[in-house]
């Protein structure tokens, strides 16, 4: 400004600013933030689906190693009445009396 001679003693006016149109596009980085965000909820969504099917995918996996393991129950149950006989008939087991007697 001191320059062109205007200095602290000039004066001078802005005489008129018309602003006939004003053309507002697209907020580009307010949109690209939109379309990170959009992204970023696809993703947390995504990864939340994987968690819950591998949660049901473990759950099944638990249900059927109880069933494994139910079915081992009824075997080793099935087997006590069997050695049972067993010791009887070889005389280790004896019906009533002194199971746990030292003299015969």
């Amino acid at each position: 400004m001191l320059d062109k001679g205007l200095d602290s003693q000039t004066a001078y006016e802005i005489v008129s600013i018309d602003i006939a149109d004003i053309d507002v596009g697209d907020n580009v980085g307010a949109r690209l933030q939109a379309d990170q965000a959009a992204a970023d909820k696809r993703i947390a969504q995504a990864k939340a689906e994987e968690r819950r099917a591998h949660a049901v995918a473990q759950e099944q996996d638990m249900k059927a190693l109880v069933q494994e393991n139910r079915a081992k129950v009824v075997l080793a149950e099935a087997e006590v009445p069997m050695a049972m006989a067993a010791a009887f008939r070889a005389g280790n087991l004896r019906a009533g009396g002194n199971q746990g007697s030292a003299t015969p």
